[in-house]
């Protein structure tokens, strides 16, 4: 048996190292724990049995000398644990399994005469072996509380969640959580990493039919997860089962069943006294119509009972809208209604096999393809060639995994996952050139969009990624010990294309003054600007998107690029019984990182990426009802694509300058008359702006290492963005379903990846480019200053405004600090009542948001504009954009005895910090914070309450539930953004801002209005 036990060992090390080894996670829990006599002395040979209708097969487990037993790789569902043993009375237990947790049942035998006495119970809700924080929400949970349609609105359940400024591409959900932005969580669905490849936010829409169980952690998670520093979405979809279960639902609402928007009022606040109604949504766009409509159907069961299990899911969703401009200085465009369409087929699949005692293969399928039509551009013009096309987003995922268990010894998990997002853009008319005109400004600053669609800039609306992942693990139980190693490999790839509709655009601009570049030649024509009836000259430039390889060639179709990160991971973690009561925790996890450019080399690595956890978890009472616990931890950030794509990939723009709409000779230089054949021909002017494969310098990169040209040397070389974790809590059990909480959380930033871009270009250091990507407050030579740098103003009034040759400045460390104090309590869900309830009292302070700049929601990872110029370090120190001193929520459900169900969510915090923003240059119009960050004021202080309304009728096995959603209910539609930027045109008064801009503490955006939605559902 020992031989046997051996050779399984063997085998399974031997598989792990072979196997490629991306992000990886729990899809099922584990049931374990202790017989006892009624003296608590421990009972071996106990033989126990585990039930459930999410299992396949009954599983059996004989108890050891110390009287324990364990069932690993536990589906998440309920449960019954029997024990018997002859002599004693039959003991059987309900337990809940919940994803990547322990349940812990304790069972007592009585001596008794008649084995079939039965005594029954419920296991307490408190994991006793675990530092994790966050919740689970079942199926039986979600499909009663008032959440939208994408999974991930479950999450704004959990303490310490609140939405953000980043980008969504329209469907994701924006979700921060404890501070940390909504680049940087991780969402995993059935072990399939679905975060968004280029930019971080959620990479996967999928509504709540598909899902069996999500697991929220927001801290103090175990060495196998990473890549992150906020918080863990963990998903499985569901099974099929040996009874078939199915149904059909619809949903429904329209823009009759929304209030009236707040954005009728043009009144203007020029003081910090907010007042909650009455101002205005002056640059929010307005949904004149919205209709959505989706329907799908659902159906589980068994090809082979016990033996092969399916499930598989449709949702067809239609959305109409037309969305009305309410940009007052667009009078091209105000009020007018542009149609948009949104079309999805989201589809899920699962197969489950239980090929062998033990052995058990799991494939799914998951899909969200999106379809949008009609305004996917901004209309600043009536035209609809220069705003229609199509956008698709998303798309489908696959895995596959394998477990296989040997016996109470261990288990082997391999797991293979791919996972696809796109937003790509398709003009409905590609080949008519887009023409910006600029010559009824006075300024030559505002334009009128004619003719074509334009820009299609392939980093940002015309991209697609995909992720190949493989990861293994091997859980070994080792006395009280419960070790697990593991590792993973991913591959993340994005590739698309940057080009100009007709292959180039045109602009014509007034020249402004005499003797500038081109605009003092007799060849230029004339015109007479119609707002301040001045005559000036006028020249046209022509913009197109070429491969950096081949600069010198005529007009090219665009600019293509594929830039990959490749990925690999290791990790160690005990889990140590020391005492039935005391639990310790320890593990360490390595992450490194392959950063490639357009010529698929190695632009840079990210290496050394030692992330120590540890925890400590004590059962102070004793019977599984109770916990104090403490946890500590580094968490390492994966940069996205957004990086690779931006900086280090061909995506390069040529212009041409000349008098005519239609000669694009590109081969005149400056101050030479060319050859072109268009009217009015002239001498040109060519440029180059963008990028390459090269892309910019990096702190410590050495030459012969990275395989580029553009790198600066010297120690430290750059290194991953980094945050620490504190966590101290306790957790009480009042009976088996109610647990009450409280736990302090401190979360500091250590370390973050970002560029600057005020270099002298002319330092032989900076290798001829502005930016460098380095680590803000390290000893790089960016960082520290090494470099002179570029005055890129802040105020025209300053005499070196715009000088190069400066000595360089150093940029001190990115700070970020959250502190929070938690209280939670959590009633599990019974045959009646499930609730959770949570107060926040926390402050988030620092100089830099993270992976997105929320000021103004730019979603670049690493490249972000915060250190952009040193200029903007000053008094950026303060509240940041999401601190909310206190936030507190209750959730539930209800369900009567007579079928009704009732669902409520009622949540209140403080407002965000409001801070006062400057002009920095042309480029950077609100960067720069005029008082210190955060210190302006506040918004209102944010309250709402949604309701959900359910009644079941069943009618022999079918049941049919007609539901109502009401979210929004107090419809308070409160702002949580103004326009805060005071200078936008750049004016001063000496050293001094002035006031210029007339939309100042105006609002941008506001709460939701209420909204019904109605549903119908029959399920059987």
């Amino acid at each position: 048996m020992k031989s046997a036990y051996r050779f399984s060992l063997a085998l399974s090390v031997c598989l792990l190292l072979l196997a490629p080894v991306a992000v990886f996670a729990q899809t099922t829990g584990t049931v374990d724990g202790t017989v006892t006599d009624q003296s608590g002395a421990p009972l071996p040979g106990v033989t126990v049995e585990l039930t459930g209708p999410n299992l396949q097969g009954m599983r059996t487990a004989v108890t050891s000398a110390d009287g324990r037993y364990r069932f690993p790789s536990v589906p998440p569902g309920p449960y019954k644990v029997t024990a018997t043993l002859s002599g004693f009375g039959r003991v059987q237990k309900n337990a809940t399994v919940t994803l990547d947790s322990t349940a812990s049942v304790a069972l007592q035998l009585s001596l008794s005469t008649t084995a079939e006495i039965t005594v029954t119970g419920e296991a307490p809700l408190v994991d006793v072996t675990s530092t994790t924080q966050g919740s689970n929400y079942s199926a039986a949970i979600m499909s009663k509380l008032p959440i939208g349609r994408n999974y991930a609105q479950i999450v704004f359940t959990q303490p310490g969640v609140q939405a953000d400024f980043g980008e969504t591409q329209g469907r994701s959900l924006a979700i921060s959580i404890y501070g940390a932005t909504s680049a940087e969580n991780l969402f995993i669905i059935d072990g399939v990493n679905t975060t968004n490849v280029i930019k971080g936010f959620q990479g996967k829409d999928i509504n709540t039919e598909f899902i069996q169980e999500v697991e929220v952690k927001t801290g103090g998670y175990q060495a196998e997860y990473g890549r992150n520093t906020g918080g863990v979405i963990n998903v499985v979809t569901k099974s099929g089962g040996n009874e078939f279960h199915g149904g059909v639902f619809g949903y429904y609402n329209d823009t009759g069943m929304r209030a009236d928007l707040l954005n009728a009022d043009p009144a203007n606040y020029d003081t910090p006294e907010f007042s909650e109604t009455g101002d205005a949504q002056f640059l929010n766009n307005a949904l004149s119509k919205d209709n959505r409509t989706e329907w799908g159907a659902d159906l589980g069961g068994f090809v082979w009972k016990d033996k092969i299990w399916f499930f598989g899911a449709y949702n067809r969703v239609k959305v109409d809208q037309n969305v009305q401009t309410l940009d007052v200085q667009n009078t091209t465009t105000f009020g007018h209604e542009f149609p948009i369409s949104f079309f999805q087929n989201k589809y899920s699949g699962k197969l489950t096999f239980n090929l062998l005692q033990g052995t058990s293969l799991v494939g799914t399928i998951f899909s969200d393809a999106q379809v949008q039509e009609g305004a996917i551009n901004v209309p600043t013009s009536l035209n609809p060639i220069t705003y229609s096309g199509r956008r698709d987003t998303g798309g489908p995922d696959y895995g596959a995994r394998l477990n296989q268990l040997f016996g109470s010894f261990g288990i082997l998990t391999l797991q293979y996952s791919q996972h696809k997002d796109r937003f790509t853009t398709n003009p409905f008319q590609v080949d008519l050139p887009q023409l910006l005109d600029y010559t009824g400004s006075a300024t030559g600053s505002t334009f009128v969009r004619r003719d074509g669609f334009g820009s299609v800039f392939g980093p940002t609306i015309n991209n697609s990624s995909k992720r190949e992942a493989y990861a293994g693990s091997f859980t070994g139980y080792v006395g009280n010990h419960e070790i697990k190693v593991g590792g993973d490999y991913q591959n993340d790839n994005t590739f698309g294309i940057s080009y100009f509709t007709g292959n180039v655009r045109n602009r014509v601009r007034p020249c402004l003054q005499a003797g500038a570049n081109i605009c003092d030649l007799d060849l230029a024509p004339f015109y007479t600007n119609p707002t301040t009836g001045e005559v000036r000259q006028v020249f046209y430039e022509h913009d197109t998107y070429v491969d950096s390889a081949e600069l010198g060639s005529a007009i090219l179709d665009g600019a293509p690029f594929e830039t990959p990160t490749k990925r690999w991971s290791a990790f160690f973690q005990d889990q140590w019984r020391i005492m039935p009561t005391l639990t310790f925790n320890v593990g360490i996890r390595y992450d490194a990182e392959d950063i490639q450019n357009n010529n698929l080399e190695t632009a840079f690595k990210l290496e050394d990426e030692w992330a120590p956890r540890v925890g400590l978890v004590w059962d102070f009472v004793g019977d599984g009802t109770s916990k104090l616990y403490a946890s500590a931890g580094r968490f390492y950030y994966a940069l996205p694509t957004d990086l690779n794509v931006r900086v280090f990939s061909s995506n390069t723009q040529q212009q041409t300058w000349n008098y005519s709409p239609t000669d694009l000779n590109q081969l005149g230089a400056p101050g030479s008359a060319g050859g072109g054949t268009g009217s009015g021909t002239a001498p040109r002017n060519r440029s180059v702006q963008g990028g390459s494969a090269t892309g910019e310098p990096i702190d410590g990169w050495e030459l012969n290492e990275a395989g580029t040209g553009n790198v600066l040397s010297g120690a430290p070389r750059v290194k991953a963005a980094y945050q620490d974790e504190l966590t101290v809590g306790i957790e009480k059990a009042l009976d088996p379903t109610l647990s009450i909480g409280l736990k302090g959380t401190y979360r500091t930033l250590g370390r973050t990846v970002e560029d600057r871009c005020d270099l002298d270009y002319n330092d032989p250091l900076s290798q001829g480019s502005t930016c460098a990507l380095f680590n803000p407050g390290s000893d790089g030579v960016a960082a520290s200053g090494g470099i002179l740098s570029y005055n890129g103003c802040g105020n025209p009034n300053d005499p070196g405004c715009g000088t190069i040759g400066n000595p360089g400045v150093p940029v001190g460390d990115a700070k970020r600090i959250f502190r929070g104090i938690e209280m939670t309590a959590r009633k599990q869900f019974s045959n009646q009542l499930w609730a959770q309830a949570s107060f926040l009292y926390s402050s988030l302070k620092g100089n830099y948001s993270g992976a997105i700049r929320e000021a103004s929601g730019q979603t670049d990872p690493g490249i972000n504009a915060d250190f952009d110029y040193y200029q903007f370090n000053f008094n950026a120190y303060g509240r940041l954009e999401l601190d909310r001193p206190v936030q507190a929520r209750l959730d539930a459900v209800y369900t009567a005895p007579f079928g009704l169900t009732v669902g409520g969510g009622f949540y209140v915090r403080s407002g965000l910090p409001i801070s006062r923003l400057g002009w920095f240059n042309t480029f950077y119009p609100d960067l720069l914070y005029l008082d210190q960050r955060g210190e302006l004021a506040r918004t209102p202080t944010d309250y709402d309450l949604n309701m959900s309304l359910g009644y079941n009728i069943n009618v022999g096995p079918v049941t049919i539930t007609p539901q109502a959603y009401l979210f929004n209910i107090i419809n308070k539609q409160f702002p949580v953004s103004y326009q805060t930027v005071y200078n936008t045109n750049g004016s001063f008064d000496g050293l001094e801002p002035v006031l210029d801009e007339p939309d100042y503490l105006k609002v941008n955006q506001r709460n939701n209005p209420r909204t019904l939605r109605v549903a119908l559902k029959v399920t059987f």
